[in-house]
């Protein structure tokens, strides 16, 4: 199950929005999953654990996947089943300043966002995914975001509808494919018998576009005021925080800068 959450998290949201049924014959079905990591999504991509796992529970024939994060080694490319699995390494709002969406093939039918943390409203890591939300939004495409716990659902609202005022289209509800990470030996040690495992995409919500225009969330005030925000709200109580910091670093800097 640990394996396949990622992929069956994916092809749950597609189904509620149905978008699988919507695409024409001859046509992929064309993802950015946003903000993914070698280790993670790479990893589960090369052990064919995600676009084979998303056009069975599917019953789509082409697709067409991006991975776009600066945790990415990439470039590198998979030609599964007839489908296109290629990565990015660098972050989205990068690329698209410098290149437009073509550079990931075009404009896609749906973005993803697993386990992003920007829920926990921890400023350092919330602020470097500002530019590349705002785009997303720009885009006017179905976003997919997956969290760690109930309080960054809460955290993601008011973000993503404070701040951005995003329109909502699937509100956010328990995921039917959630996953517990197994812990380790010496996690289990270190903490005893009451250590709890660390669940990841336990909720799922979808939003699209934004009630303002485009040109005011292209704005460095509206990023401003998203910043000035961000100080003043609470951060979320989740066992993610600490983690969510030490990633913050790595998705702020794009790689190709290095």
């Amino acid at each position: 199950r640990v394996k396949r959450t990622m992929a069956a998290s994916m092809a749950y949201g597609l189904y509620r929005l149905q978008l699988c049924s919507a695409i024409t014959v001859g046509r992929s079905l064309r993802i950015w999953v946003v903000g993914a990591r070698e280790e993670t999504e790479g990893d589960l991509a090369r052990h064919k654990l995600l676009i084979e796992v998303v056009r069975t529970l599917c019953s789509i024939s082409g697709l067409e996947i991006w991975l776009i994060g600066p945790e990415m080694r990439g470039p590198w490319e998979l030609e599964p089943c007839g489908s296109v699995l290629r990565a990015h390494c660098g972050t989205l709002h990068s690329m698209l300043e410098d290149r437009g969406a073509a550079a990931c093939g075009g404009r896609p039918d749906v973005a993803v966002l697993f386990n992003s943390g920007i829920g926990t409203l921890v400023k350092e890591l919330v602020e470097s995914w500002l530019p590349s939300l705002s785009h997303l939004l720009q885009l006017d495409v179905p976003l997919i975001l997956t969290c760690f716990s109930k309080s960054e659902v809460e955290g993601q609202r008011r973000l993503l509808q404070q701040c951005f005022k995003a329109n909502v289209l699937i509100a956010s509800h328990d995921n039917p494919f959630a996953a517990a990470l197994p812990l380790s030996r010496h996690t289990q040690q270190s903490i005893g018998t009451t250590a709890r495992a660390k669940m990841i995409n336990t909720h799922l919500e979808v939003v699209r576009g934004s009630t303002l225009s485009k040109t005011l969330l292209a704005s460095d005030a509206l990023l401003q005021q998203a910043r000035s925000l961000l100080s003043a709200m609470p951060l979320a109580t989740t066992g993610q925080t600490l983690v969510s910091s030490q990633r913050a670093a790595q998705y702020k800097g794009d790689p190709r800068s290095t």
